[in-house]
């Protein structure tokens, strides 16, 4: 069977939901006027965080998305995350509850955090492959 034909058939079969993001992806701000710095995360403090790509990136930290499990009947998700901050590695978990352009973040202390959608930058792709 020609590779096109294979390609086409695996496209066909795959569900649409396999190539859209999924709702609480994006870049976030707990403050929406550090939305004009979506394009340096990592670098400036205050700045959003993105979570796009498998990761969850801040400032001084990185953390690998290692598993999403959907909360049943609710908009939040539990991810599993490795992190590396400062040198160390850890791993942790994030609950993400949604609604409309915010989303609450807990880590299991204190009162989850309340986050704004902040638009992309020119092309989340290219930021996402810088390091």
């Amino acid at each position: 069977m020609p590779r096109k034909l294979v390609f086409a058939v695996v496209l066909a079969l795959t569900p649409a939901s396999a190539f859209a993001a999924e709702w609480w992806e994006g870049f976030w701000s707990w403050d929406k006027s550090w939305c004009n710095r979506v394009d340096q995360i990592g670098e400036v403090t205050p700045a959003p965080i993105a979570i796009l790509g498998g990761e969850l990136r801040g400032y001084e930290n990185t953390c690998r998305i290692a598993d999403v499990r959907q909360l049943r009947g609710m908009q939040a998700v539990k991810l599993a995350v490795e992190c590396q901050s400062e040198g160390s590695i850890y791993r942790e978990s994030r609950l993400i509850m949604g609604e409309g352009d915010m989303i609450w973040m807990w880590s299991g202390q204190g009162e989850p955090l309340k986050f704004h959608r902040c638009r992309p930058p020119g092309n989340s792709v290219d930021w996402l492959n810088r390091k």
